[in-house]
C-alpha cells in the first residue's frame, strides 16, 4: 500500500513538473488610448532624435527627455525589427512637422515625429522634448483654455505577423494626468500600461522607461 501511494505521488509530481516546464509565460497586451494627428508614414523621418535631426548641429529648444522602451509579444518574448513611430506636439503646444526645407537649413528645428526600430532584445529609444498639455481650445472648444489633455506622446508599433499597436503614452507623476478624460477612464492596469516611468539618470538626464506588449506571437527569427 505504501509503495502504491509513493508511485502515485511520484506520478503526480512528474505531471506537475512537466506542465510547469512546458507552460509558456503570458504577457497581457498593452491597453490603448486614442492617438491624435498621425501624420502618415511618409511624413515621418527615420531618426530617433527629434531635437537634433540628421544634418543639424544645434539642438532644438525644449526640455530634453529620453524615452526608452521594450516591445514584447504575448509570450513575453522580445519583438525584433519592429517599426516604432513617435509623434507629438511641441513644447509650445503646436503640431508641427519638419519638412525638407526645414531639415535642409542650418537652423535648429524640432522634427515633431521620428521613426526607429527595435533591436534583438525588443528595445527602442527616442530623444525628444517634453510636450505641452492640450487646452480645450486646441481640442476644438473655443470657450476655455483649461487643460483638456495632459502631456502625452503618440506611439505606433508595426511588426511582422502581429497586429499594429498604437496608443498615447503619459508621464508618471504629472499632476495633470488626473484631469485627462482618456487617462481617468483607464483601469489601474491600463494606467500602468501607458505611463512612462520617469527618472533622472547618472548624467542628470530625464529618462523614461516603458514596456509594451503586442497581442499575438512573433515568429521566431531564422538565419
Amino acid at each position: 500500500m505504501q509503495r502504491m501511494v509513493l508511485l502515485i505521488s511520484l506520478f503526480v509530481m512528474a505531471c506537475f513538473t512537466a506542465s510547469t516546464v512546458s507552460a509558456e509565460p503570458v504577457c497581457a497586451p498593452t491597453s490603448r488610448v486614442p492617438t491624435q494627428k498621425y501624420p502618415g508614414a511618409a511624413a515621418i523621418i527615420t531618426s530617433n532624435n527629434l531635437l537634433l535631426p540628421a544634418g543639424k548641429a544645434v539642438e532644438a529648444s525644449g526640455q530634453k527627455i529620453i524615452i526608452q522602451g521594450r516591445v514584447l509579444d504575448s509570450r513575453c518574448a522580445p519583438v525584433q525589427e519592429a517599426v516604432v513611430e513617435l509623434w507629438q506636439n511641441s513644447p509650445t503646444g503646436r503640431w508641427l512637422l519638419a519638412g525638407r526645407e526645414d531639415l535642409a537649413t542650418p537652423n535648429a528645428v524640432f522634427a515633431g515625429a521620428g521613426r526607429t526600430y527595435t533591436d534583438h532584445a525588443g528595445r527602442f529609444r527616442f530623444i525628444t522634448a517634453f510636450p505641452a498639455p492640450l487646452t480645450n481650445q486646441e481640442q476644438g472648444d473655443k470657450r476655455s483654455y483649461a487643460v483638456a489633455r495632459a502631456p502625452f506622446v503618440n506611439l505606433k508599433i508595426s511588426a511582422k505577423a502581429l497586429p499594429t499597436l498604437d496608443t498615447a503614452l503619459y508621464f508618471s507623476d504629472d499632476v495633470r494626468n488626473d484631469k485627462d478624460d482618456s487617462y481617468r477612464k483607464l483601469s489601474g492596469k491600463g494606467r500602468s500600461d501607458v505611463t512612462i516611468r520617469m527618472q533622472q539618470n547618472d548624467e542628470n538626464e530625464l529618462v523614461g522607461d516603458i514596456e509594451l506588449v503586442i497581442a499575438g506571437k512573433a515568429p521566431y527569427q531564422t538565419y
